[in-house]
């Protein structure tokens, strides 16, 4: 390796790939997928979802931003490539609720059918 990384920095350069991959997977894909089971039931659930998600990405670019001021250069710079991983996953996420809201507003205001608007 060029760069001589002492283990407690390269433990704590991990902190963010883990909060990033937690939220992803864990919680977009597992937790997911096991509330819209009992969202017939229980609708609690399935809101945790979105909450968990806002406050694990807004938590990672609030201690990005801490980062550049704190912290060595080797966790620094990990903290931003999850800065801008997760600026792109709100990007995706804002891009798949305007999409919704258009298909609500078409089926609803425009008359389009339900089938139509699946298809867009």
């Amino acid at each position: 390796m060029k760069f001589d990384i002492p283990p407690e920095q390269a433990k704590q350069a991990k902190i963010p790939h883990e909060i990033f991959l937690t939220n992803l997977v864990g919680n977009h894909i597992l937790w997911f997928v096991a509330a819209l089971g009992v969202s017939g039931s229980f609708w609690q659930p399935l809101v945790l979802v979105p909450v968990v998600s806002l406050s694990s990405l807004g938590y990672t670019l609030w201690r990005a931003r801490q980062a550049r001021g704190r912290d060595p250069w080797f966790v620094m710079c990990h903290w931003q490539l999850c800065a801008q991983r997760s600026r792109l996953f709100i990007l995706m996420l804002s891009f798949l609720a305007l999409a919704s809201v258009f298909g609500w507003i078409a089926h609803t205001y425009l008359g389009m059918m339900k089938v139509a608007v699946n298809a867009l």
